[in-house]
């Protein structure tokens, strides 16, 4: 008998503290809604396009265009979708801030046009 009393004290002191330790998750904040986020892609995941330029882009050697996730990406992309680029093609795109071309190379250096 005794030691069902002591279970029962033992059963009742832990469901006890169930509910204080509950209340340290429910004061979490709420997750957002995707009515409070914006509908719109992140521009980190946002595509372009790339003009493909064979050697100096000033000479006007475009072998194609194609599409690139990143203004870094732009030079590496080209040589490895044109193999007559050779690590010689370099990618440009128009940067809307400088109001200029970039131009990208195979190490994805960047360069004004």
């Amino acid at each position: 008998m005794r030691s069902a009393r002591k279970m029962y004290l033992v059963t009742v002191l832990l469901l006890a503290s169930v509910p204080a330790f509950a209340d340290e998750f429910s004061q979490t904040p709420p997750l957002p809604s995707l009515s409070d986020q914006a509908q719109q892609t992140p521009a980190r995941y946002q595509q372009f396009t790339v003009e493909c330029y064979l050697g100096n882009p000033d000479q006007k050697q475009m072998l194609g265009s194609l599409m690139a996730n990143s203004a870094h990406d732009a030079g590496p992309a080209c040589n490895g979708m044109f193999l007559a680029c050779n690590g010689a093609c370099y990618g440009c795109f128009t940067d809307f801030d400088y109001s200029d071309d970039i131009c990208v190379d195979k190490s994805g250096k960047k360069y004004l046009r």
